[in-house]
């Protein structure tokens, strides 16, 4: 009886792409988070205590300031939205559907001072043995 196909697994590397942006998250073999941020050719990398990663009923979101790294942006922050994604042995690769949503606040004193955008990435989800 082959139970291989039974088995689940969860993807370490996660590569989407969605209008001129592509975003690379891989887990290493510690379990330190990596993610690679590329808009229009600039390209940002974070790891660690730089990302912020959170459950919620919709998935996994996971947060970086853009602020800190990128003097220039409209934006303060991108978080990932990331669904459960199931693997087997047999198949360690499936594609995958999601958004990034960008945060930008504004430092006026009436009105809404947060504002969202977001942006359809798709791509593939893998584990990759290290």
């Amino acid at each position: 009886m082959n139970t291989s196909s039974s088995v689940s697994i969860s993807p370490n590397v996660l590569n989407l792409q969605g209008y001129n942006t592509e975003i690379l998250l891989s887990s290493s073999i510690t379990g330190t988070l990596q993610l690679t941020y590329t808009n229009r050719g600039q390209t940002l990398s974070f790891s660690g205590s730089e990302i912020l990663s959170e459950d919620s009923q919709l998935g996994q979101m996971v947060t970086v300031s853009l602020s800190d790294k990128l003097a220039l942006s409209d934006f303060e922050s991108l978080t990932l939205l990331i669904p459960t994604v199931n693997l087997t042995p047999d198949t360690r690769e499936t594609s995958v559907q999601t958004i990034a949503i960008f945060n930008r606040r504004s430092r006026i004193h009436r009105g809404q001072s947060q504002t969202y955008m977001t942006l359809c990435l798709s791509g593939t989800a893998q584990q990759i043995e290290f």
